[in-house]
């Protein structure tokens, strides 16, 4: 457990007080309020080529948010399911002039098929709509169908990669009210499928042989793995929920080939309904109040398919903290720190529900963030507020917060361990993230009141002045008030600057870069500048680039 400092106590005491906003637990770190959104919400990506950021809801609206210059922002909707026909929607990215949509033809129903629709950008700035692939039909369960969801485009452009999620908790018999019997996953379900992105009206088999033969699994032995993102080096990631036990939620490095153990293990833990006698009312791992136990799907099963002699299962990646890393001991069922026991966990705490995950592929962000992810998680375990979850309060993990994971590959070279640590916290069911140079967008859901579109300023370089990376520069905040802080980094010799015009072009203040210090700051005091808009330009050498800045107060 990390210490936490003064400005950090003091937010904690507002937020613990009520307080209905977001919370920054770093001076340096901003968070504003970009609009309110529509309600269910599920996803959010930015077009590469308008650089405007896209959302997504689970009934398949797709909205574009506007953020005009001068003027509040606002959203617009592109598309619907009338469109690109999915009809529940859980997953949602872009590539180049493509946006892709992801999801199911039904969710609530006896039978389901995934879906995988593409969008492609028209002269005329219409989208023309196409079906990548689709599944034949499967049979849904009681509860826990997490269907089709992440998905994310691999680096090479060649395929999109789609989580086909559990069908159930933990790999228990779901009869769908009595409908179907001995059925637990199917071979559709529970993998990460690998869709040619040129595919077009592709039909996906629910048979395991015919998925291996045409070689769509990418991997499999997963429960949820709602978001993909990859980091620098170009290694995916995934964020995997685990399921009503008590059971680390994890972080997984996503590799072709691997199997992550669904149902067998989940985070470090093994499911024992798995092994014979199983009794859930004697195992402190269980909340009675967690619907697979009211339902009944935590049973003595002899039936339960035993794990493969044989089969290698890939480890989560490992969790030290010091925040979102608390554990239930399976032996006398107390709640531990992991940190605080010098020790790492596989990967947060249970019930987390890690969703919106993002790394900062292009190592823009200050020398303490450069090239690390964040992650956010989706739910409330604040007991003191409405709404709280009755699985992850217990853990005293607040959640509904954004983490920065600062990453390392193993010695061996076969797996990450991480550190994480909460930056920022008090939002409202958060649901996914997107890095834009410097600043982090958030999305929520909104369960308990109008769910909202949030930035999050983090220091950095938002501008890149010249062709070639050779002078880095950002600002923050963006809005500012009293104090404006330049972010610059240098690799060659020419002269540079940094100016502040009026919208009129009236220079208000200058300011040399010395360029014999490769990287730093500038503090500049704008406390006798009016409120209103502004533009910073950055010089180096020949080049210029400018950006807009707010003052308000």
């Amino acid at each position: 457990m990390k210490k936490i400092y003064l400005t950090q106590f003091l937010l904690l005491i507002i937020y613990s007080s009520g307080f209905s906003q977001p919370v920054s637990l770093r001076p340096d770190i901003i968070v504003n309020h970009v609009l309110d959104v529509n309600l269910q919400v599920t996803r959010m990506d930015l077009d590469p080529i308008s650089h405007d950021l896209f959302y997504a809801t689970t009934g398949g609206n797709i909205y574009r948010v506007m953020q005009p210059f001068g003027g509040p922002a606002y959203d617009t909707l592109v598309a619907d399911s009338n469109f690109h026909g999915v009809t529940y929607v859980q997953g949602f990215c872009f590539r180049d002039s493509s946006m892709y949509v992801s999801g199911n033809l039904t969710s609530n129903t006896p039978l389901t098929r995934g879906i995988v629709s593409r969008g492609k950008l028209q002269p005329d700035g219409s989208w023309l709509w196409n079906v990548v692939a689709i599944s034949e039909a499967y049979e849904t369960a009681d509860y826990f169908d997490h269907l089709f969801s992440g998905t994310i485009v691999n680096t090479t452009g060649d395929s999109i990669y789609v989580t086909s999620g559990s069908r159930g908790d933990h790999g228990e018999e779901q009869t769908r009210y009595g409908l179907y019997s001995g059925i637990r996953n199917k071979p559709i379900t529970s993998v990460i499928l690998k869709i040619p992105i040129d595919g077009d009206s592709l039909i996906l088999p629910d048979d395991s042989t015919a998925l291996d033969t045409l070689g769509l699994i990418l991997c499999k032995g997963i429960r949820n793995t709602y978001d993909f993102a990859y980091n620098g080096d170009g290694d995916l990631f995934g964020a995997e929920n685990s399921g009503d036990r008590d059971m680390d939620d994890e972080l997984n490095w996503i590799r072709s080939g691997h199997h992550y153990g669904f149902p067998w293990v989940m985070g470090d833990a093994y499911n024992p309904q798995q092994f014979a006698g199983f009794d859930s009312s004697a195992d402190v791992m269980i909340n009675h109040t967690s619907t697979s136990y009211v339902e009944g799907f935590f049973t003595n099963d002899p039936q339960f398919p035993q794990l493969p002699p044989g089969l290698q299962l890939t480890k989560p990646c490992i969790n030290y903290g010091p925040d979102a890393d608390q554990f239930r001991d399976s032996t006398n069922g107390m709640i531990m720190d992991a940190s605080d026991l010098s020790i790492g966990m596989y990967s947060f705490t249970a019930h987390r529900a890690p969703l919106g995950l993002v790394f900062d592929r292009d190592s823009i962000l200050d020398s303490e963030f450069r090239g690390h992810g964040f992650i956010t998680c989706y739910t409330r375990g604040d007991s003191t507020l409405a709404g709280a979850s009755t699985l992850m309060s217990p853990f005293g993990d607040p959640g509904e917060d954004i983490l920065h994971l600062e990453m390392t590959k193993n010695g061996t070279g076969d797996n990450y361990t991480f550190s994480s640590t909460r930056i920022a916290m008090g939002f409202n069911h958060p649901v996914d993230m997107v890095l834009d140079s410097n600043m982090l967008y958030l999305i929520e859901v909104g369960f308990s009141g109008t769910p909202k579109l949030y930035s999050i300023q983090i220091p950095g370089y938002n501008t890149r002045v010249g062709e070639n990376d050779e002078f880095l520069a950002g600002v923050y905040p963006n809005p500012a008030s009293d104090k404006l802080v330049v972010n610059y980094k240098i690799s060659n010799q020419e002269k540079s600057s940094f100016a502040l015009y009026s919208l009129e072009g009236k220079e208000i203040l200058s300011q040399q870069i010395s360029n014999e210090v490769m990287e730093g700051k500038l503090d500049l005091d704008i406390s006798f500048i009016p409120s209103g808009l502004y533009i910073g330009k950055f010089t180096n050498g020949n080049s210029s680039k400018s950006i807009r800045i707010s003052i308000v107060r």
